[in-house]
């Protein structure tokens, strides 16, 4: 099964999947496959439905550990609102992958040092605890509250029963990451700025309901918008004025989106910064500092343009070497300001530093993949980014020792 769906050969793949989930309908792996394939026919419906199916029969699966161990570690996903689709490996082979509201820990975690868990969220079913194997800590991978909230106050429901457990990310503090609240709580913060962030309800508005929005919360041209729940550019628009607005609104396919208020983040003509960095366990780790000609710095266009300026590449090892010194103290003390707002045990921020030192922020939130990808062209960042690596795993140890300690 696996091996067709990687070359591609799709409808080989389901008639096995079918006959799979026929005769061993537990192989829940045959299901999410069947989820993705439909998905990539554009049923949707078809897509959930198998992987309510598969999750429904079997919402857990345990690895163990390659060694003997008594780290157990319980690693919770919501699939409420999520679907698995197909996409494509760094060697170019097919492999299905879950989208929507959850990080992947597959660079993070060291599983060959734990047994894991990994239990699926959905309707509510984890509350009912049968057959879950006894477990020394929760590592939530549950990152976007709004695809996943239901799943998140779940597993809120399910921690306030194991109190002596701990967990990395505790759902209430993920629930507080939506972009329009970090807008509320980090506007009174010194030193930072996340642009203003609202909701605004799309779906039956007229061009009045536009109007008066904009208005009554003073916005100004350019706006950046998109829809709650997407990442990776999906959605994202900057738009330069009224009409182009009202189409958004019109075409949009969902029945909010985030309206923002663009600030010009231009470092020099013509040219852009992103720095991204991890906070694990409160410890700021570099991720990438990445130049770029358009707006909307992404990492898909860092072989486009880093690749070929050797000054921003220079650029970018000063700031992993010390991105402390890069970005000056002042402005990285405002960054580091933030764990205590924010308190989760892992996510990342994007931004930059404007001239006069405030940090401004484009994202924050722990739904944020960390990965070798970028190493591949730019091997200067691979040690930085096996330091995030070995870092959760040693929170990870810290927290577990911590519970045993507890009891």
């Amino acid at each position: 099964m696996a091996s067709l769906v990687k070359s591609g050969e799709f409808n080989a793949a389901r008639i096995i999947c079918g006959v799979i989930v026929k005769f061993w309908p537990n192989e829940r792996e045959a299901h999410f496959a069947l989820s993705a394939l439909a998905y990539k026919d554009g049923d949707w419906n078809g897509a959930r439905n198998k992987l309510r199916e598969g999750v429904t029969i079997t919402p857990f699966v345990t690895y163990p550990a390659k060694k003997i161990t008594n780290d157990h570690i319980l690693r919770v996903r919501g699939v409420q609102n999520s679907v698995y689709l197909l996409g494509k490996s760094r060697n170019g082979d097919y492999k299905i992958k879950l989208r929507g509201g959850n990080f992947t820990d597959f660079y993070l975690t060291d599983g060959g040092k734990f047994t894991t868990t990994s239990y699926y969220i959905l309707n509510e079913n984890i509350l009912s605890d049968r057959g879950v194997p006894e477990f020394g800590i929760v590592l939530n991978l549950i990152s976007d509250p709004d695809v996943e909230s239901k799943s998140l106050q779940t597993l809120s429901a399910f921690l306030s029963r194991h109190s002596d457990i701990p967990v990395v990310n505790a759902p209430d503090k993920v629930l507080a990451t939506t972009r329009d609240n970090n807008f509320q709580r980090l506007k009174v913060v010194k030193g930072l700025c996340f642009p203003k962030t609202r909701r605004f309800t799309a779906k039956y508005s007229e061009p009045e309901d536009c109007i008066r929005f904009l208005e009554q919360n003073d916005y100004s041209f350019p706006l950046l918008v998109r829809e709650p729940g997407t990442h990776y550019g999906r959605s994202f628009r900057k738009l330069e004025e009224f009409n182009a607005f009202l189409s958004y609104v019109s075409e949009s396919q969902t029945e909010e989106i985030y309206v923002i208020q663009y600030e010009n983040s231009m470092v020099s003509d013509g040219i852009f910064r992103k720095m991204r960095v991890f906070f694990v366990d409160g410890e700021i780790y570099p991720v990438v500092c990445h130049f770029d000609t358009v707006w909307n710095v992404h990492g898909s266009n860092r072989t486009e343009t880093m690749l070929k300026q050797s000054w921003m590449m220079d650029e970018e090892r000063k700031f992993m070497n010390n991105c402390e010194s890069y970005m000056g103290s002042e402005s990285y003390n405002y960054l580091k300001s933030l764990y205590g707002v924010v308190g989760l045990d892992f996510f990342g921020v994007d931004f930059t530093v404007l001239p006069n030192q405030t940090v401004l922020i484009f994202e924050l939130n722990p739904a944020m993949r960390h990965s070798y990808d970028h190493a591949d062209n730019f091997p200067y960042l691979l040690p930085y980014l096996k330091a995030i690596t070995n870092a959760f795993n040693d929170m990870l140890h810290r927290k577990l020792a911590s519970g045993m300690h507890k009891t």
